[in-house]
């Protein structure tokens, strides 16, 4: 056995989570997620349009990695009785396993990962979800001001 050599090099999807503006799906223990595949879905007709505004993978601030998605209203079309537009989040997850039976956790944090997370700082998801968020509060204020 030479050290250092891999046995095992997983890729795996996520299961696919939908759900009204926002959804997150995640990786398997012991992988990190690498991309993350997201739609947002609406018809018109029983369902708001919707606009994808994030989709993005990494760890969600727990420690947890995955794909999160959020899908916010199309203000042109909008109906206020209609249903909220549904988004689809899955991500794409890599784990390693060396020949001597070591699991390689792609995802341990860096140094500086660790202290902002012991800080209690946002992860960069979680403030690219806020970000959405607050970007979707706006347009939801600007249409209940709509005459």
């Amino acid at each position: 056995m030479v050290d250092g050599l891999y046995a095992d090099i997983t890729v795996e999807e996520s299961m696919i989570v939908d759900a009204e503006l926002f959804a997150e799906s995640f990786c398997p223990p012991d992988t990190v997620a690498v991309s993350a595949s997201c739609a947002c879905t609406g018809d018109g007709i029983d369902i708001n349009f919707g606009l994808l505004d994030l989709c993005v993978a990494g760890d969600d601030g727990t420690g947890q990695q995955g794909g999160a998605a959020f899908c916010t209203i199309d203000g042109f079309f909008f109906d206020d009785l209609l249903a909220l537009p549904t988004v689809s989040v899955s991500a794409t997850c890599i784990g390693a396993t060396k020949v001597d039976g070591t699991v390689v956790v792609a995802g341990k944090l860096s140094p500086n990962a660790e202290v902002q997370k012991a800080s209690g700082m946002p992860t960069n998801l979680q403030r690219q979800m806020q970000a959405a968020q607050d970007r979707h509060a706006v347009r939801v204020s600007k249409l209940i001001a709509k005459p």
